[in-house]
């Protein structure tokens, strides 16, 4: 499913967000593009960061950014991008983060066997080292398939 979702459309290598909020309209406006969701819930990922606070740096280094499924969220979607530099979403060496990925899903079910997934990129610090060192999208892309295809 990864590679289905992770496509030329879906992931963005090495982007310059200027603060955390930039880094989230970054990865979802990727998934707008793709008609996977509404810009509306955009700001509803934002929006739960700033109620809750960095819950979404869910390994170091690593932000997931989702929000509840609603009338906004058209199917399960998923997009990617790395910050070369990192970008800060709070103090602390976990929460300079290289890896952002966003993710919505029309309801509590569907998205299931994609975050398995995404559970084996994370879990091996040697694929993430791969795809934080990509330069490009193309780059990104090969180590997605090279270890889902």
């Amino acid at each position: 499913m990864l590679v289905e979702l992770l496509n030329e459309n879906t992931v963005r290598a090495w982007i310059t967000p200027e603060d955390w909020k930039a880094a989230g309209r970054a990865v979802g406006k990727l998934l707008v593009e793709t008609g996977g969701i509404e810009s509306a819930y955009i700001e509803k990922m934002l929006e739960s960061v700033e109620e809750f606070g960095p819950y979404i740096v869910i390994i170091p280094g690593v932000a997931l950014f989702h929000s509840k499924g609603d009338e906004d969220v058209h199917k399960v979607c998923l997009s990617l991008a790395t910050v070369k530099d990192g970008v800060s979403f709070g103090t602390g060496e976990k929460y300079l983060v290289k890896i952002l990925f966003a993710f919505a899903s029309p309801d509590k079910k569907a998205h299931l066997v994609m975050m398995c997934e995404l559970l084996s990129i994370l879990e091996s610090d040697e694929i993430m080292q791969e795809i934080i060192d990509a330069p490009t999208d193309g780059d990104i892309l090969r180590v997605i398939q090279k270890n889902f295809s």
